[in-house]
């Protein structure tokens, strides 16, 4: 606002919507930020060509990796709400490999995604590792182990 620095909470609240989301608004979040608007930046910036600046690609750019990086932070919000286990494969088109091979975006798109990977498969083996037997004998050994293939 122009006219003065600070909003007051009747502004903020007339204007700004924010509450604590749950599992299946999460998961639709995910899907529109994934099929919706990073398919649209992505293809910006493919079609970018020389008549835009520097400065404008630069700034594309450092938004794709911010909704890149708050898209793997929503995915992880699922995957603990849900309590499931997903790795995102990304879609990158590796037909050529030699021009896979030299295309930063495909690149990036792949490293984010292993390291996406090596996060959640560390983060699960951790918590498998933590569990341990509820109660003694032979029948919370044999729930444990049950539990653990399930």
């Amino acid at each position: 606002k122009s006219g003065s620095a600070l909003a007051s909470v009747e502004e903020m609240d007339a204007k700004l919507e924010y509450g604590i989301m749950f599992g299946p608004n999460l998961l639709m979040l995910e899907q529109i930020l994934n099929h919706v608007y990073l398919p649209l930046l992505s293809s910006n910036r493919s079609a970018s060509t020389g008549d835009y600046e520097e400065i404008e690609k630069a700034v594309d750019s450092d938004l794709l990796n911010s909704l890149q990086k708050f898209v793997s932070q929503v995915k992880h919000a699922v995957q603990q709400v849900a309590g499931e286990v997903r790795l995102n494969i990304p879609s990158v088109s590796l037909d050529d490999e030699k021009m896979a091979s030299s295309d930063q975006g495909i690149l990036l798109d792949l490293e984010s995604a292993v390291s996406d990977w090596t996060h959640q498969i560390q983060r699960i083996v951790q918590q498998e590792a933590q569990k341990q037997p509820q109660g003694k004998g032979p029948l919370a050994e044999i729930e444990f182990w049950r539990s653990k293939s399930a």
